[in-house]
């Protein structure tokens, strides 16, 4: 996008409100699912909103709020589109088997300790992590969460390994 001249600035910031507006009243808010929170959503009618205040032309006819708010609306539809097409869901250990039997991802092992890794082998295997190019690259993981983590928390930490070997 082109810088904004001065013109242009200022009809954006008189219009703010078009994007709360929008946001609010036209989306689904779902703070749980990256990229659909309300920041995320009202980062992108932001952009949208400068788009229109670029490409907005009285001569067309239609007022600037008009012709804002649908090419806001339109931009948040596509992010929308655009984000459910590549986010790929979790499955977790107490999520149950796609073959429809019943059974839960840690039904299939023999007892609760993950294939037999103790939660201390769990967290030494974790704190090696940082090094694995793997996980670092294409997981795109913050490693130092689970360093810094407790005992206590070792279910999420299965989980989270069982996450990592089912999508390689």
């Amino acid at each position: 996008m082109a810088a904004m001249n001065r013109q242009e600035r200022e009809l954006a910031e008189r219009h703010l409100y078009l994007v709360r507006d929008t946001v609010l009243g036209t989306m689904s808010l779902n703070e749980s699912i990256q990229g659909f929170g309300y920041d995320d959503l009202y980062q992108t009618g932001c952009e949208a909103l400068c788009h229109a205040a670029q490409k907005y032309r009285a001569e067309g006819g239609a007022s600037f709020p008009t012709f804002a708010s649908v090419v806001i609306r339109n931009r948040l539809i596509s992010h929308c589109r655009k984000v459910a097409r590549t986010q790929k869901p979790l499955e977790y250990m107490d999520a149950p088997q796609p073959s429809g039997s019943g059974l839960t991802f840690a039904d299939a092992f023999p007892d609760d300790s993950f294939h037999g890794i103790s939660d201390a082998d769990t967290f030494f295997l974790l704190s090696q992590a940082k090094e694995w190019y793997y996980v670092k690259k294409k997981y795109k993981l913050n490693v130092d969460f689970f360093a810094e983590s407790t005992e206590s928390d070792s279910a999420v930490f299965r989980n989270h390994v069982f996450q990592i070997i089912q999508s390689g």
